[in-house]
């Protein structure tokens, strides 16, 4: 992973690969991570749900105006969408969903926008 500080603000990107069940395979990449402070919690969490939309927003253009943006339709959110990410933005790939969107994966965790190309689950 590779990160910086700018106003106070973690940026990083990274990636990961995850294995999912049946097989399914995950690519993420972090494009933005905003930490926790030193006690754990966030002074304005709402405000840093806002700056990860912001920083989703900014991003959301490096697909959309991508090369790989002509092979893309846009994918409708999911009730698990909707538990996952506090904003999403999704499109289809052949047989995989490109979800960009911003995420807290718990509450003592940091605030990130992460892009994943993830395989579809076979019927």
């Amino acid at each position: 992973m590779t990160a910086w500080r700018r106003r106070g603000t973690r940026t990083a990107s990274g990636g990961w690969i995850q294995t999912l069940g049946g097989g399914t395979v995950s690519v993420s990449f972090a494009v933005w991570i905003r930490d926790v402070d030193e006690s754990g919690y966030f002074n304005d969490v709402e405000a840093v749900y806002e700056q990860g939309e912001q920083a989703l927003a900014d991003f959301l253009p490096e697909i959309e105006e991508s090369s790989l943006a002509g092979h893309l339709a846009e994918a409708e959110q999911t009730a698990d969408d909707r538990d996952e990410f506090i904003t999403v933005k999704k499109w289809t790939l052949d047989d995989r969903i490109l979800p960009a969107g911003v995420i807290q994966q718990d509450a003592d965790l940091p605030v990130m926008v992460v892009a994943a190309l993830e395989e579809t689950v076979p019927a």
